[in-house]
């Protein structure tokens, strides 16, 4: 598919694609916080935000929300204004055509989804305890001290 549109556009397009991205990591890593901090609430921190638990979790989940919309709104820019019966030009705000736009931001998370799905995959045996792919075959190095790692 040939992408057609001046450079500015394009741009915008894939500024978006980056934005967007990064705030999807932060639909694992909130979740995450919230529970590891429910399940090792001893652990040493450098740093401990000053709320109880409950508290902490509230906070979580109204950034989770928010970060959501976000998310959602850079994914698919115009579905709010049209579930509130708001005008939105999509071609005169992006200056691409619709299906460019989603053809660009679908494709690229298809393929980190894939990426992702391949690294999963391949730390299967660090998961495990074991050895990973690159620890299997690597060869030991000798240290100053005599000793291998």
């Amino acid at each position: 598919m040939q992408v057609t549109g001046s450079s500015a556009a394009l741009f915008t397009v894939v500024l978006t694609i980056s934005i967007s991205t990064f705030l999807l990591s932060y639909l694992i890593v909130i979740p995450a916080a919230i529970r590891l901090r429910t399940l090792y609430p001893d652990a040493e921190r450098p740093f401990r935000v000053p709320l109880p638990d409950r508290g902490y979790a509230v906070l979580g989940a109204v950034a989770f929300a928010w970060v959501l919309l976000g998310s959602w709104v850079a994914v698919f820019p115009g579905t709010l204004e049209a579930l509130f019966g708001l005008p939105y030009d999509f071609e005169e705000t992006w200056g691409v055509s619709h299906l460019q736009f989603q053809a660009l931001t679908l494709g690229t998370l298809a393929a980190l989804l894939v990426l992702g799905v391949i690294g999963y995959v391949r730390g299967a045996g660090v998961r495990a305890g074991g050895p990973g792919p690159a620890e299997a075959g690597a060869t030991p190095v000798i240290t100053p001290e005599g000793t291998t790692s």
